[in-house]
């Protein structure tokens, strides 16, 4: 999803610690060789022509007298819309429009938007000065698109201000732009002017400039009169005072752009020349894979130019154009030929010409029309050796060449390829062996393998990868027979998975490339195989191999493997008898895959954490960023509580930090570790007080632990709003565990939990009172499971411990009227499937963990049963992503997910893009104690083994990250508290708290605000971070 950053915490300290110079030492120069651009003794440089249109003539100086100071007045602040830019230094001078000496007209500014941006004009601003205006002028602002010589081009815009409308004092006349659309994007540049449209009566604007010291290099202004008709500067860099106000739009990031490399034109290079140069080229680096749609070329009218021209695109060959990799060729008539400021367009769309690489843009005069041409360069002071040119049989740079480092005025127009984000991927590590292919050596029924596979998932989690091309290491045996026949590349589908997640066999094929002995290279290099003309799209692991079509293994091919020792999916090996097997050892088969890129992280911040999962849905997915917490973040403060607690999740909002403990309730400044205020006691809460209390609209909501109570108290004060207490209309059962949701019920807001009897409660956050159509009773109990779609739907799992079959269900409810919209029983559950209990009647899955409820409504749950058909396996569950229907899209198994039928750990998914993480009850899992999920597969993307020991009951908590992978927060039941790259599980930083003899540190809950990550542990110990820098 990034490009990543190398982060290297206080190593600038470090370095200059260890080698800065002390009093007395001798300090080196670094031995570097400066880039040398210009060589003025080349004889070619002797010989260039420079662009007539920078002649000096078209510099003038002023006449005598034509410099007016200013009166020193206060001038009114701009008014900037979205942003706003302008040049120039401070007031200095003010120019008449029309000047009295040359009857100039037309004082302009030269413009540049923001790279990276499309850039809308809004509005223009022009400062005039009145005390100096003549008569009564009218005045326009004009807006041209730039001629590519650095002055107005094409008038895009004219607005007229009649006189009536202008100050009467120094003052910014306003121009509104937006209803002419217009846009410059990614650095282009445009002009904004003036002009006196009624000058012929006699009347004379004034405009304002700075002192000429700023050296813009931005005004121009238009001659009409005695002077040959153009555009001029003055001789000194007067900067007008003119500004525009734009809106600045980020262009997506699957965009088409233009790239160009040339400064402002200046030289001139006539092809054929009186040195024999035969091309003229430029080199392209595009930033992504891209389509070429169109390449532009700029030519010169000289007046003897003549015949037709050949455009070529070139491969690239060492940063030279590769003459037998010629991707495009075409010839331009004569009489097509445009000239500039205009360049001549080659519409290249229709080739699907996909680059990843380097490429070149050339011409030459056409070999049989003949003829010359003028290409135009700029003055080489942006120069970087991409220009070059063949002569005497080869290519040479243009420095070489003629000693100047210019570049043409040439451009490529490309679109990022819909699969942008591209890498080799290989499973091999220590090569060891090799196999033949046919095999030499057949299994004992005497089969012998003709095909090995490597498999290969998706590596963006973006849905959709395209496989461009496949490397092979081939092994030269040194028999000379082989090699002699075809083989086949071939890619297969996996055929599926399983409820268990084991990966399929290769199934339908999808695409392959015949290869004859003509193609084979032998390793150390790697025999290329280009299979992007198969155009194989994939979502889900594929299957890359070689077929040997050889009769024996002879005339077959050899392929190198690695030990076995280093892990990933292994081999697929497919025999003659058409069955498969699979191999502990990785074929040494490289595959180039490319895939769409993941969005621009959208980070908004100012988030609170305010109840269980952060959100009513159960992300665990703050909004937001911790930055770069590995150099930065630290322990602000920490606390004890010798209460302790258990599964209480701390929530934060408006700076209070609010902790359930298992006797009471505490709200911590969380700034200072100020007590705010404290509630405890009954009857308001009794103990084992495992709540997570939720904090909406200045209140706070939680239950009373082992007795029927429910609370509502002043976020601010912990004042008693409404309290349901075994005093006062008590609930039917305890709230020990309960967390809660707010939704709005019909035309009440209600919140809603579930207590230890199994009931799904419902109450007036007003006054407490039981809304209409609750309370619901369920077949068991899950009181920390309750999640929500955030609008109208509730979701709830249960143990079965009130049913009769002792299964647990997922119910959905409407929370207008408590119905029950789908219900989800043993039946329709996968337990059965994944525990391999063919007569469905042994496993009993229960449900204790929140739901997470993604932005599209698909569930994602956990359950846990313990093995009763395999007595003595690891506990194992499930894990589910349903459809707001009830339709269980997917469901794999996890093992240590729980530890009987009927308890398992509290944990949640947690919900990111296009993964999920799930956090294991025991680290010795065969997956490790932390996994990220494929979300529509369900398939295991990454691995996070950094526990090492111990239980993790409640699961962490995700940042959202603009310049780094977002990051997640995981805690566990050995003191560690970690902080993991979310992209790939790899553990940034960690800590390890104090651990004490006979004290439990099960973590119990982490939460994310906009400068702190706070974690907590059974033992009652609170833990706030922020940035310490």
């Amino acid at each position: 999803m990034f490009g990543k950053r190398l982060i290297a915490c206080m190593l600038t300290g470090i370095l200059l610690g260890a080698f800065a110079p002390g009093a007395g030492s001798e300090s080196h120069s670094d031995p570097v060789t400066p880039v040398v651009k210009l060589d003025l003794t080349h004889p070619g440089y002797q010989n260039l022509m420079v662009a007539p249109q920078y002649d000096s003539e078209f510099n003038r100086p002023l006449a005598p007298g034509a410099l007016h100071p200013v009166s020193p007045t206060k001038m009114n602040p701009l008014d900037y819309f979205c942003d706003g830019i302008s040049y120039g230094d401070d007031l200095a001078y003010f120019w008449e429009v029309p000047g009295a000496t040359y009857g100039d007209i037309y004082q302009n500014m030269r413009f540049t938007s923001v790279a990276g941006y499309n850039c809308t004009l809004y509005t223009a601003y022009v400062a005039v000065y009145p005390a100096a205006f003549m008569g009564t002028p009218d005045m326009e602002i004009l807006v041209w698109d730039d001629d590519g010589f650095g002055f107005p081009g094409t008038l895009r815009a004219t607005v007229t201000i009649p006189y009536t409308s202008l100050p009467t004092s120094l003052a910014y006349v306003t121009a509104d732009l937006r209803p002419f659309g217009l846009v410059y994007s990614d650095g282009a540049e445009y002009h904004i002017g003036v002009n006196c449209p009624n000058s012929g009566a006699g009347n004379v604007l004034a405009i304002l400039s700075d002192n000429g010291a700023s050296a813009t290099g931005r005004h121009s202004f238009y001659l009409p009169g005695d002077y040959p008709a153009g555009w001029y500067v003055w001789t000194a860099d007067y900067a007008y005072t003119m500004a525009v106000d734009y809106c600045a739009a980020d262009i997506p990031y699957s965009w088409c752009y233009r790239l160009e490399y040339n400064c402002s034109p200046y030289y001139l290079w006539p092809l054929p020349d009186a040195y024999g140069n035969d091309y003229f080229s430029m080199r392209f680096s595009p930033y992504t894979p891209e389509t070429l749609m169109t390449v532009g070329l700029a030519f010169f009218d000289y007046g003897d130019q003549s015949g037709d021209v050949d455009i070529f695109v070139w491969g690239d060959d060492a940063g030279f154009p590769d003459l037998t990799n010629v991707l495009y060729q075409t010839t331009v008539a004569f009489a097509d030929i445009v000239y500039y400021p205009d360049y001549l367009v080659v519409d290249l769309s229709a080739e699907t010409i996909i680059l990843r690489e380097e490429y070149h843009v050339g011409w030459s005069p056409n070999d049989i029309t003949g003829g010359l041409a003028y290409g135009i360069s700029d003055d080489g002071a942006c120069g970087a050796l991409r220009s070059s040119v063949y002569h005497a049989g080869g290519w040479e740079t243009l420095y070489d060449n003629s000693g100047v480092d210019v570049n043409f005025l040439m451009y490529s127009y490309g679109c990022e390829d819909e699969f942008a984000e591209c890498r080799h991927v290989n499973n091999a590590c220590n090569l060891a062996v090799y196999t033949s292919l046919p095999s030499a050596v057949p299994d004992g029924s005497g089969n012998n393998v003709l095909a090995i596979y490597e498999g290969f998932e998706p590596y963006s989690w973006e849905p959709g990868c395209r496989l461009d091309s496949v490397f092979l290491a081939l092994y030269d045996r040194g028999i000379p027979t082989m090699y002699t026949s075809n083989s086949e590349v071939r890619v297969y589908a996996s055929d599926g998975l399983t409820w268990n997640g084991l990966p399929g066999a290769p199934g339908t094929l999808l695409g392959q490339v015949t290869l004859t002995p003509a193609d084979y290279v032998f390793y150390p290099a790697m025999t290329p195989v280009d299979v992007l003309s198969q155009d194989i799209r994939f979502e889900d692991k594929i299957w890359v191999g070689i077929h040997s079509l050889a009769p024996d293994p002879e005339h077959g091919i050899a392929i190198l493997a690695d030990d076995g020792t280093c892990g990933g999916p292994g081999s697929a090996l497919w025999w003659d008898d058409n069955s498969t097997s699979f191999s502990a050892r990785n074929r040494y088969l490289e595959a180039a895959i490319c895939c769409k890129p993941g969005l621009p992280p959208n980070c908004p911040g100012g988030d609170d954490w305010p109840t269980c999962g952060h959100d009513f849905r159960r992300s665990g997915h703050s909004w937001d960023p911790t930055g770069d917490a590995r150099c930065k973040q630290d322990i602000l403060w920490w606390t004890n509580e010798a209460a302790g607690m258990n599964s209480n999740r701390p929530v934060i909002s408006d700076g209070k930090l609010i902790v359930a403990f298992n006797t009471k309730l505490v709200a911590y400044d969380i700034n200072t570790a100020a007590v705010l205020w404290t509630v405890s006691g009954m009857p308001t809460i009794g103990s084992a007080f495992r709540n997570t209390p939720t904090v909406a609209d200045g209140y706070v909501y939680f239950g009373g632990g082992n007795i029927p109570a429910f609370n509502k108290a002043d976020v601010n004060t912990g004042t008693l709003m409404w309290s349901r207490t075994i005093t006062t209309t008590p609930l039917t059962g305890n709230s020990q565990y309960t967390t809660s949701v707010i939704l709005t019920a019909g035309s009440q807001d209600g919140i809603f939990f579930q207590t230890e009897d199994g009931k799904l409660q419902g109450l007036d956050i007003a006054t407490g009172a039981d809304l209409p159509g609750y309370p619901i009773q369920l077949n068991g109990v899950g009181t920390e499971t309750i999640s929500s779609n955030g609008v109208d739907v509730l979701y709830v799992g249960t143990d079965g411990t009130l049913g009769a079959g002792g299964c647990g269900s997922l119910y959905a409810i409407d929370v207008a009227t408590g119905a029950i919209l789908w219900q989800l029983d043993e039946a329709d559950l996968a337990g059965h499937d994944i525990d391999k209990d063919t007569l469905g009647t042994v496993t009993k899955e229960v449900f204790r963990g929140p739901i997470a409820v993604d932005d599209d409504g698909s569930l994602y749950v956990l359950s846990s049963f313990a093995s009763e058909v395999s007595p003595g396996s690891p506990p194992s569950g499930a894990r589910y992503c349903i459809d707001p229907t009830g339709d269980i899209i997917w469901a794999v198994g996890g093992t240590w997910q729980g530890t009987t039928s009927s308890t398992n750990g509290y944990t949640a998914p947690i919900i990111d893009d296009n993964l999920i993480y799930v956090q294991s009850l025991r680290y010795w899992t065969s997956e490790s104690p932390f996994v990220a999920l494929r979300k529509s597969t369900g398939a295991v993307m990454w691995k996070h083994d950094g526990f090492y020991t111990s239980t993790s009951y409640i699961e962490g908590a995700l940042s959202c990250e603009i310049d780094f992978p977002n990051r997640l927060y995981v805690g566990n039941n050995n003191a560690n508290f970690m902080a993991v790259n979310a992209d790939n599980g790899v553990t940034e930083f960690g800590y390890q708290y104090y651990v004490g003899s006979g004290k439990s540190y099960r973590s119990t809950g982490i939460a994310i605000d906009p400068t702190h990550v706070v974690f907590t542990n059974r033992n009652g110990d609170v833990y706030v971070m922020s940035e310490q820098v």
